[in-house]
């Protein structure tokens, strides 16, 4: 947090006009909190249904979570769960101010928590998570939520998770925060600042792979 505040001094932040769709993301660091805990986060905001305008976040979650997780699949299962609960009120209140709300968009960056949810895998350790995560099945099949895979280095709530150098603050708050002339307006833009860290060549390999094979396994 001290970092955060010493390399962002004087935060401004910039709402465009959308469609007024309410979108998340939300992303999880396995055991980085004392006593074997984890860290959730997310980053939730207000854009078209196609997900091509950034718009600034509309609420940023970075919370430890209550128990502790048995495996990196159950930290993003839970971190997507505790997403879910704060997107449920936004949700609603946006209905009642006459903007209809199709199932709010969730992505996560572990294919195994979206497979939990989707009921798209086998379980079996699964059967393990926490029974409050179970709630997130059936809110998906009230057509309530979507949740959806996207690769780390695209999930904007990564970065809350994490503890990172002022060097990477630096590079990153054109996204969270607004700078003029900087801060990007599309998601392609945004992907192109984080694919501009070191590590993102590697993962960015990994999520064409990725692609592929569910382009395959489709046809």
């Amino acid at each position: 947090m001290l970092s955060y505040i010493a390399c962002n001094p004087k935060p401004k932040a910039r709402l465009h006009a959308s469609g007024m769709k309410l979108q998340a993301g939300s992303g999880a660091a396995p055991r980085a909190r004392p006593k074997g805990r984890s860290r959730a986060g997310e980053c939730s905001y207000l854009g078209p249904r196609s997900n091509g305008q950034l718009s600034a976040p509309a609420f940023a979650l970075a919370k430890a979570t209550k128990g502790v997780m048995g495996s990196a699949a159950e930290a993003e299962a839970a971190a997507t769960h505790m997403s879910a609960k704060e997107a449920t009120p936004a949700r609603q209140c946006l209905g009642e101010m006459g903007w209809a709300q199709p199932p709010a968009r969730i992505r996560t960056d572990n294919a195994t928590a979206k497979g939990f949810v989707n009921n798209t895998i086998k379980p079996k350790r699964s059967k393990t998570f926490g029974r409050q995560l179970w709630w997130l099945k059936d809110r998906e099949e009230q057509k309530h939520f979507e949740i959806a895979w996207e690769a780390g280095i695209c999930n904007l709530a990564d970065y809350p998770t994490k503890h990172h150098f002022s060097t990477h603050h630096k590079k990153v708050r054109p996204i969270y925060l607004y700078e003029e002339g900087r801060s990007p307006r599309t998601i392609k833009e945004c992907e192109a600042i984080l694919a501009s860290l070191k590590p993102a060549k590697k993962a960015m390999s990994v999520t064409r792979n990725y692609k592929c094979l569910l382009a395959a396994a489709a046809a």
